[in-house]
């Protein structure tokens, strides 16, 4: 006789404990379902907000994510799904639609000849660090073709879908569906050329920024995924490479209906 009695997914539950609503929910989840540590867990449930989604990422290494916000909880939260303690939680991540994650490639050039090489997940910011204002050379690549632009200002942001719902909105651009791969560029605070509008980029289309720094003057920081990266004292940035990377960080698991554009209109107070 043969067996066929199915495996179910062990679940890794991620939270922040300082967060009473999302511990409340955290222990609860693990005492019904169990408590698979990251790196053994099949799936990884981060409980809070959009952002909860973002710090599972770097961790998921190809598995799949389902988010969870609890009801009382104020995120808007386009990629998180409503927690409801009558559903079968198991069941809920098995029927959801299942889309796959691809995080920015970023290779960062120091004046001393070094490279640094990440993954951005939400959106990487080159911004001014001093009352100066930017001085960035923006070339884009798009279907073969590379053209240059100075950029003056206070910076310039590139987004991947799941950052366009905060950040890059923030600066004017598009919110993306999390499903489509994509770079969304936007200006902080542009002044030339004057009129600048996002751009969307796909595919093998790519952007590459020289940093403008003389010796002590127009300095700039990186801002990756909310953490900020400075060069040390005697060193600077001298170019930021984006693509868009070609393998999935994870499967975003996500209930039919839950993502929708017009939630940053009709849910905020």
């Amino acid at each position: 006789m043969s067996n066929n009695t199915k495996t179910l997914p062990r679940l890794g539950f991620l939270y922040n404990p300082d967060i009473p609503d999302f511990e409340r929910l955290g222990k609860a989840l693990k005492a019904q379902y169990g408590d698979a540590t990251t790196e053994e867990a099949d799936v990884l449930v981060p409980i809070g907000g959009d952002g909860s989604v973002i710090f599972a990422l770097p961790l998921a290494k190809g598995r799949t994510i389902y988010g969870l916000v609890p009801k009382e909880s104020s995120s808007v939260a386009y990629t998180m799904n409503d927690y409801d303690p009558a559903e079968d939680l198991l069941a809920s991540i098995e029927d959801a639609d299942k889309a796959p994650v691809y995080p920015l490639n970023v290779v960062i050039s120091y004046a001393d000849g070094q490279r640094r090489t990440l993954d951005v997940f939400n959106s990487i910011n080159i911004v001014r660090d001093s009352g100066q204002a930017a001085f960035m050379d923006l070339t884009g690549s798009f279907n073969g073709m590379a053209r240059t632009m100075r950029l003056v200002g206070d910076g310039v942001a590139f987004c991947t879908p799941l950052g366009s719902t905060a950040l890059g909105y923030s600066y004017d651009g598009p919110i993306l569906n999390y499903k489509q791969p994509a770079i969304i560029f936007t200006g902080m605070g542009i002044g030339t050329p004057r009129g600048l509008n996002p751009i969307v980029a796909m595919n093998d289309d790519h952007f590459s920024v020289k940093c403008i720094v003389s010796k002590g003057k127009r300095p700039l920081r990186i801002d990756i995924d909310g953490n900020t990266h400075r060069p040390p004292a005697d060193n600077h940035f001298t170019r930021v490479d984006i693509r868009l990377g070609q393998t999935p960080a994870a499967m975003l698991a996500v209930k039919g209906g839950v993502f929708h554009p017009f939630k940053r209109v009709l849910d905020m107070p």
